[in-house]
């Protein structure tokens, strides 16, 4: 079947921020205009209408805290590798919850990405990545189009 893409997503913003998200964010904060979840599903719809087999989807929203929605999404995909996780959470609490979950569904050569790694406006990202995985025993790449953005490879 081929790489299968699953987005998840409150929808409702921020949720659960603490101290170790730093004093700029706060609950709510990144809320999408009603009716968003939406309009990205038909998006994605229209995206895949241009694929080779459109009868196959391919692209999946799952939407509610991922902290949550996450344990329900394994015991449902007991089959699913995943070759590739982006954390586009910005805060602590969500990114530790995911990345402790996920980690036993990697293998050799997983990408890790991170949307605002060593960011001092979002210092929840890295908290929880270090709490998780330990930075020093990790190799960070970069990429030169994002200042934060950063990726590993699980080994």
């Amino acid at each position: 079947m081929g790489r299968v893409i699953y987005g998840f997503d409150t929808f409702e913003g921020f949720y659960g921020t603490s101290s170790a998200d730093g004093d700029l964010v706060t609950d709510g904060d990144y809320k999408t205009e009603e009716g968003y979840f939406q309009t990205l599903s038909e998006i994605a719809n229209i995206h895949e209408s241009f694929q080779p087999r459109p009868q196959i989807k391919r692209t999946h929203l799952v939407k509610g805290d991922a902290s949550n929605t996450i344990d329900q999404w394994l015991d449902e995909n007991p089959h699913a590798i995943i070759s590739m996780a982006i954390f586009d959470m910005d805060i602590y609490q969500p990114t530790k919850n995911v990345l402790e979950k996920v980690i036993p569904r990697l293998t050799r050569g997983s990408l890790l990405v991170f949307d605002e790694l060593n960011c001092p406006e979002f210092p929840g990202e890295t908290k929880a990545l270090n709490d998780v995985l330990s930075i020093n025993k990790i190799a960070l790449r970069k990429t030169v189009y994002q200042p934060y953005s950063s990726f590993c490879v699980w080994d």
